[in-house]
């Protein structure tokens, strides 16, 4: 009777445990469901697996568990796709972080399924490469343009480290070049700097930016006048040569170098000498006779310095070098005196056009010499005082 009792409780124990198998089998394959639903496929490969392992000898926990895994798969590969085409999007606008993060995270998110997407990895790393060697040229660009050429070598050496590129290997080239050059230059400022004849500082069209400006030569000859005349005094010292102009941006070491060709200059009579105004003009005068100089002007535009033509295309102009002065923005007057003739003394107004390099004459008011001390007093009032214009 014992022996009965006993087998009834162990089968209705047995029957309650396969029911509540059953019902926990249940439950994860309706948990599982419900995740596949959300796209958690995490989740779901999980309730899918413990209820396989609650119920062995079912298929059906079995294919769910497949097309979960399958569904996943399909999902982090069209994540893959979506970070490689954010990545191009980032690349073609050159934001190298930006391109690099978005590889990154899809990276992270991959970690525990390497064995799965072995090849979408290995494209990955590419594109993570090309994107840091692209970084490195970017930076190393950008300390090209100021001229720090060994540090820009650096991170073109960097890039070519990455990945074998053509643009790298003609970057590396042509910081080396640029790098020979600049010391080139910088011995021949250096020169210029020991042995000009004449340095001035200068401001361009702008206005914004000053120059150093050095007038030397390589070839300069110092000779002293002998014999006293109209643009010469004894004793006086005359320079020649090939002279060449050097400016230098101030607050950089950014030089450029501009040729004047053959020129004699008179030290003592200050030949060489800066027309104030906006722009600055640097002007060398040859004198002709004791009323009559041609002058060559020049000024900075766009870090470029540029000789001023005529509106005929001659490039020296009649004016006595201190007998010029500025009359507001690109805009000049000069005065000359005339011994002979109807008129006695001509305030002559200029404009320049700095894009085109052309000094153009605007107007003329000139004085008889009947009106001779009228014109006098606004010569000397033109001569003394700064900003003093005539107008009428």
């Amino acid at each position: 009777m014992r022996k009965k009792n006993y087998l009834y409780v162990l089968a209705c124990f047995m029957l309650l445990l396969v029911g509540c198998t059953s019902q926990e089998y249940k439950d994860r394959i309706k948990s599982g469901q419900e995740a596949m639903a959300a796209k958690d496929y995490k989740k779901a490969i999980n309730d899918f697996q413990e209820a396989s392992e609650l119920e062995s000898k079912k298929t059906d926990s079995s294919e769910l568990l497949h097309q979960a895994q399958s569904a996943q798969k399909q999902a982090i590969r069209n994540e893959i796709a979506i970070a490689i085409t954010n990545h191009k999007a980032f690349i073609d606008k050159q934001e190298w972080d930006q391109s690099i993060k978005v590889i990154n995270d899809i990276k992270v998110s991959l970690l525990g399924y390497e064995a799965s997407f072995t090849e979408e990895i290995a494209q990955l790393d590419v594109l993570h490469k090309n994107s840091l060697a692209g970084k490195e040229i970017a930076e190393g660009k950008e300390l090209l343009k100021i001229q720090l050429f060994d540090e820009a070598l650096k991170h073109f050496e960097t890039s070519q480290s990455m990945v074998d590129s053509v643009e790298a290997q003609m970057l590396m080239s042509e910081t080396l070049k640029q790098k020979s050059v600049h010391e080139e230059e910088q011995k021949r400022l250096a020169f210029a700097i020991k042995n000009n004849v004449y340095k001035f500082e200068m401001s361009d069209s702008s206005a914004q930016q000053s120059y150093d400006v050095y007038l030397f030569s390589n070839s300069e000859k110092i000779q002293t006048n002998d014999l006293a005349w109209a643009c010469a005094m004894e004793g006086d010292r005359l320079y020649s040569g090939i002279y060449d102009i050097a400016t230098v941006k101030q607050g950089t070491t950014d030089v450029k170098f501009y040729s004047i060709g053959e020129r004699q200059i008179n030290y003592d009579n200050k030949e060489v000498f800066i027309v104030k105004g906006k722009p600055d003009l640097f002007a060398v005068s040859t004198c002709e006779s004791s009323n009559f100089s041609t002058v060559s002007y020049w000024y900075i535009h766009n870090d470029e310095l540029t000789m001023v033509k005529s509106s005929e295309g001659d490039e020296g102009f009649n004016i006595l070098k201190e007998n010029i002065k500025s009359a507001g923005i690109n805009k000049y007057q000069s005065v000359a005196y005339y011994n002979a003739g109807d008129i006695s003394w001509v305030f002559d107004n200029w404009i320049l056009n700095v894009d085109k390099g052309i000094l153009s004459h605007e107007k003329a008011l000139t004085y008889t010499w009947q009106r001779f001390e009228e014109g006098q007093n606004q010569f000397n009032r033109f001569k003394t005082e700064k900003d003093y214009i005539v107008i009428k």
